[in-house]
């Protein structure tokens, strides 16, 4: 669609291929094999002209829709462009010199076009038409790509035949957006056509140019479309046959025109697929596929990126084709090639047997392990073996036929280690492998064996000596402090503290016997022993109180404290003796 050149337009590059009607542009001349000034470095800040119109004319200058206000798309004639500009300066340029792409359809020319002297434009508005007569097609847009002008503002020196970068300063350059050119309306519009079953769905998009935009669109269908008329720019219409369409633009001028084609209901896409099976173990199938209807030259996308119709070396699998013809209409099929797909699954199954049967997972348990091994596949599978190098493997070497299972062939177990109770878990995986003609199958799986890891420990106290009960003071009692980790991993960071008779402060004992493997760790099943002795002091006795000590027993791992006492119990024996003596003997 034409861009409104109407609006004002910051222009300094598009008065490069300009042959002004001025006497003294008489020389104005395209010089493309001179140095593209849009290629240089040094920009351009220059807003000295403002373009207000740009249309296609004739030689003198005059719009070519003012003789042709429309045309028919196709036809082909000689044509130049004018421009309508204004400046902001009362001075003339010297030197000014038009740089751009005039791109003509899909066809692009470099245009360095010399004017030399350019009038100055302020306050009235010059016409300026390019000494540049080109053939152009009714229909086809007209594009300035990338204007830049430069001037001089003195004559001092001609650059009419040799210039460099810095020949034009910054502040004497212009460079403005690509303009559309103005041209007669020219009506024309595209169709693609897609039937599927008994509707043929048609697709009109208008490409109309030229006039002066907006349009307004007046479709006619006929009588065997649905609808027969549309307003919209691009509809979209179901046809039962082949028929026409007329297409009306009424410009923002009034100015009207149509176009007519014919409008031909093509035959259904369809794609037939032809395949032989490749044999076991080789990649040699193939696909051939037969094509009919649909619109001019059909093309092929499979989901593989291959773009042929015949295909050959295929191995099994899902192919996918896309075919698309020339409205892109698309019909796609989807062809299956089997062969013999040999194939075994694994199934690994652990049952987890508590060998001392005290509730506990610990070390010394055991996982009996089975293995279901299938044919999945569509063919024998001979000398299958397995392989899981955690556990202690029994079994021998095996076939399956095509759906059978075998859960027998072998067993394996495993003895739970410490390490694996501290761990949480235990797992491994079995790979089983097998034979299929030239080909190997394999399949594996894991099992995991998630263990409860629980910390339990157990504190005992007894009096192993000394008066039981205590009679007195200055007696001495002697302690024996056992500490067992009974649950099913080693604990760290035990403390054990005291707490004697009548003291509120404990104290933290050293182990005696006991820490037999790892120095520091209680391991499971290990029994720790401390001792301790106390003296019953004279006011502890006194108050009569059973003597309590206790004992606390802490670690990073058990919640706790855990605490053991023992108690020893006193028996006061409170008793006077009285004395009396007489001194004098007689009275």
């Amino acid at each position: 669609m034409n861009k409104i050149i109407s609006y004002l337009f910051k222009w300094a590059l598009l008065l490069s291929s300009i042959f002004f009607v001025f006497s003294n542009l008489a020389n104005a001349q395209n010089q493309p094999h001179l140095l593209d000034y849009r290629t240089c470095d040094g920009g351009c800040s220059a807003n000295n002209y403002t373009i207000t119109d740009m249309f296609l004319s004739d030689a003198n200058g005059n719009p070519l829709s003012n003789s042709l206000a429309t045309c028919t798309p196709g036809v082909k004639q000689t044509a130049y462009i004018s421009f309508t500009y204004q400046s902001n300066s009362n001075s003339s340029t010297n030197n000014t010199r038009l740089f751009a792409d005039l791109i003509i359809g899909n066809r692009s020319e470099y245009i360095n076009i010399w004017f030399g002297t350019l009038p100055a434009a302020k306050g009235v508005s010059r016409t300026v038409t390019l000494d540049y007569p080109f053939e152009w097609t009714c229909g086809l847009e007209v594009l300035l790509d990338t204007p830049l002008l430069a001037w001089t503002t003195t004559n001092s020196s001609n650059l009419f035949s040799n210039y460099q970068c810095n020949s034009y300063p910054s502040a004497q350059c212009q460079i403005g957006d690509n303009i559309v050119i103005k041209a007669p309306l020219a009506v024309q519009f595209d169709f693609t056509a897609c039937t599927v079953g008994p509707n043929t769905s048609v697709k009109f998009t208008s490409t109309t140019n030229g006039g002066t935009p907006p349009y307004t669109y007046s479709w006619n269908f006929g009588n065997n479309a649905s609808p027969t008329t549309s307003t919209q720019a691009n509809p979209t219409v179901n046809y039962t046959s082949s028929g026409t369409a007329t297409l009306t633009v009424t410009d923002s001028k009034g100015i009207r025109n149509q176009s007519t084609r014919t409008v031909t209901v093509p035959n259904e896409l369809i794609v037939t697929p032809n395949s032989s099976q490749p044999t076991p173990g080789n990649q040699d199938g193939t696909i051939t596929l037969n094509v009919q209807g649909g619109t001019g030259i059909k093309t092929v996308v499979w989901s593989d990126g291959n773009t042929s119709f015949s295909r050959t070396g295929l191995s099994p699998g899902t192919y996918i084709a896309t075919v698309t013809d020339q409205f892109n209409c698309q019909k796609t099929v989807t062809v299956n090639l089997i062969s013999p797909q040999p194939n075994i699954s694994l199934v690994k199954t652990g049952v987890y047997v508590d060998t001392n049967g005290d509730g506990l997972q610990n070390a010394g348990d055991r996982i009996n392990y089975t293995f279901l091994i299938t044919n999945t596949g569509n063919f024998p599978v001979s000398n299958i073996t397995l392989k899981d190098s955690l556990v202690n493997l029994i079994g021998n070497p095996f076939s399956l036929a095509t759906g059978q299972s075998n859960s027998t062939a072998y067993t394996a177990s495993h003895i739970l280690t410490q390490q694996d109770i501290e761990r949480g878990f235990f797992q491994n995986l079995a790979k089983a492998t097998g034979d299929a003609g030239s080909l190997k199958v394999r399949s594996s799986d894991s099992h995991t064996e998630n263990i409860t890891r629980s910390p339990s420990l157990r504190v005992q106290k007894s009096q192993i000596g000394g008066p039981n009960p205590v009679t007195g003071a200055n007696q001495e009692l002697f302690y024996q402090i056992t500490v067992e980790n009974t649950g099913n991993i080693n604990i760290n960071n035990v403390v054990t503290t005291v707490f004697l008779p009548g003291s509120t402060s404990g104290t933290i004992l050293n182990v005696v016997s006991g820490d037999n493997q790892n120095p520091g760790v209680l391991d499971v099943g290990e029994r720790w022993v401390y001792n301790i002795n106390f003296t019953v002091t004279q006011d502890i006795f006194d108050t009569g109180d059973n003597l309590v000590n206790v004992v606390n027993v802490t670690s990073t791992q058990v919640p706790g404290p855990v605490s053991a006492s023992v108690v020893t119990p006193t028996v006061i024996s409170p008793s006077l003796t009285i004395l009396k003596s007489v001194n004098e003997s007689t009275f």
